[in-house]
């Protein structure tokens, strides 16, 4: 019977640290812009006036990335969010999958391993390998950030635990952590006391995952706040989240779901601001489905309009003093069954 019980607990470990994050995006794209009209370089120098102290890290090592690099040296990413680890088992549907992403000049996967065991990422890998294709490691799950909860720890030693059956170099690149606090029903109500927690959580998975040698990358939703958004850092000392979150992580990929580039660049300012400080890169993420209204996602518009949207986004972020960036779609499925419009 306790062994039982073991097995149940750790099935809804893995099917929360996959399921949970895929639909309930709601508050991430409905919190106003308090960012409105103006620019990443006029944040930048704001927040440079402010005398904040955002010390600055190396450029995420992407050496297993493919050769999507400009002149200038920075690693130019198209990722995809990909849940659904089942769409790899078979060999048609990874042929299918990933004869897909190829086709649409995807470099970068955002895996989720699910319930799924070990063998199911060798296939994964196996594929992605073919087609010059990074994978980073998808977990995440909000309750992760309340107290006593373990669910991190797991996902980190369940991480660790695969990559010690690869060859060094091999494997993922690092950890893509999908920790939505705005999913607590109370969010809203306790923002401080969350964001706080938010952040240590972060600052923990930030510890572990750079101490065993990997990249971590963070999805947030772009309505943080630099003025209201403030949690006590390492130093004891108050400082707003994105400033925190930029110095703790390789990657920030911002949940920026609009349906137009400049309306994209808009609400992802002040997070590509903090970035350019402190040396991190930016992912701007777009959606391919939602149920908020036509300029959330682009469910509407169809695949032409959106590649032509990531295309223009591209070479505006390509203009930005950031040390790498890219776009991300979410997620595999609905991307995959979006209408040519």
């Amino acid at each position: 019977m306790k062994r039982i019980l073991i097995i149940f607990s750790i099935t809804i470990f893995v099917l929360s640290s996959c399921s949970g994050n895929r639909t309930e995006r709601t508050q991430s794209s409905s919190v106003s812009e308090d960012t409105a009209g103006r620019t990443t370089e006029q944040i930048t120098e704001q927040i440079t006036a402010s005398g904040d102290d955002i010390s600055t890290h190396d450029q995420p090592n992407s050496s297993s990335s493919t050769d999507d690099t400009p002149t200038d040296g920075k690693f130019v990413s198209k990722a995809v969010w990909w849940w659904n680890a089942g769409s790899v088992v078979t060999q048609s549907d990874r042929e299918k999958y990933f004869t897909f992403l190829h086709e649409n000049g995807v470099n970068e996967l955002y895996f989720c391993q699910g319930t799924y065991p070990a063998a199911t990422l060798d296939k994964m890998f196996e594929a992605a390998e073919k087609y010059g294709m990074r994978v980073s490691y998808l977990t995440g799950d909000a309750s992760w950030i309340l107290e006593g909860n373990a669910g991190l720890e797991k996902a980190i030693e369940r991480f660790l635990e695969y990559q010690n059956t690869r060859e060094k170099g091999s494997g993922f690149y690092g950890m893509h952590l999908d920790i939505e606090p705005h999913q607590l029903e109370d969010f809203f109500e306790n923002r401080p006391y969350y964001i706080q927690r938010y952040c240590d959580t972060v600052q923990k998975a930030s510890n572990r995952i750079h101490e065993e040698g990997y990249e971590l990358e963070i999805d947030i939703p772009f309505w943080f706040d630099s003025d209201r958004d403030t949690v006590i850092n390492e130093k004891g000392e108050s400082e707003n989240v994105i400033s925190v979150l930029s110095r703790y992580v390789d990657t920030l990929c911002i949940m920026s779901y609009r349906d137009s580039a400049e309306d994209i660049l808009q609400i992802s300012s002040e997070e590509i601001a903090f970035a350019r400080l402190s040396g991190c890169r930016v992912v701007c993420g777009v959606d391919t489905y939602s149920l908020e209204g036509d300029h959330v996602s682009f469910k509407e518009e169809g695949k032409e309009v959106m590649n032509k949207e990531l295309e223009k986004l591209l070479e505006l972020l390509e203009d930005e003093e950031i040390s790498g960036y890219g776009v991300a779609i979410h997620y595999l499925d609905t991307w995959y069954n979006l209408k040519d419009l």
